[in-house]
């Protein structure tokens, strides 16, 4: 090995040999940046099923993602039934009010048409509406109630777990803004650490490209 030889070498192509370790550095950066893109986008697969193609990681695996989230927030931060529990049923029926009393007319109507449809017909058009104004006078203290105990008995009315879960596979996006957004300082780490390791590695390829001109050394180190 003539070191002389070597040394001559580099200083004849420096350019060449500069630009490894940034060349490397650079592709490091963009493979991460590419490979974390990768777990989020698409959210729906795209090709030709089952193999020829790609949809995102976590969109994927929606499901398995959403569970795990939720168990960990139900279990370990957050107390569905003390969150419920805050809510005050007079402020809740204040906000619901207006769809809540179209609602309520509505559905009157409806059960009235199936259930007693006779007897709806024969009722003149004012005591028609005198029925639904009675139904929506008591609708607001019913709800209030309806909120009140199921503040006390929340996991025996709803599937608080079950809810979020199926809410976060509907909508794939909002499953990856959760974990984008919890894991950002992470990400970054992952796609910063791509410049550091491919400048080392295109350090290590100078020395090893200075020592042998193979070429196989270009693929190599850029499989590494």
């Amino acid at each position: 090995m003539d070191i002389s030889a070597i040394l001559e070498d580099i200083r004849e192509h420096w350019h060449v040999y500069a630009t490894m370790p940034f060349i490397a550095a650079l592709i490091g950066y963009i493979t991460k940046r590419v490979a974390i893109e990768m777990m989020f986008r698409p959210l729906e697969f795209v090709g030709i099923k089952p193999f020829l193609g790609w949809q995102g990681v976590i969109p994927a695996n929606s499901r398995r993602m959403a569970t795990t989230a939720v168990d960990l927030l139900t279990k370990n931060l957050v107390d569905p039934q003390e969150i419920f529990s805050r809510l005050d049923p007079e402020e809740v029926v204040k906000e619901l009010e207006e769809p809540l009393l179209k609602a309520v007319e509505d559905v009157t109507r409806e059960v009235m048409e199936q259930y007693q449809p006779r007897l709806w017909e024969l009722l003149p058009t004012r005591a028609q509406r005198m029925l639904v104004d009675q139904v929506r006078a008591q609708a607001p203290k019913v709800v209030a109630r309806l909120m009140r105990e199921v503040s006390t008995n929340i996991d025996e009315v709803l599937d608080v777990n079950e809810m979020l879960i199926n809410a976060m596979v509907r909508d794939k996006s909002l499953t990856c803004r959760l974990i984008k957004e919890v894991a950002t300082p992470e990400l970054r780490f992952i796609a910063r650490s791509g410049i550091w390791f491919g400048f080392v590695i295109g350090l290590i390829q100078f020395v090893a490209w200075a020592l042998t001109k193979q070429p196989l050394i270009m693929p190599i180190f850029g499989f590494v």
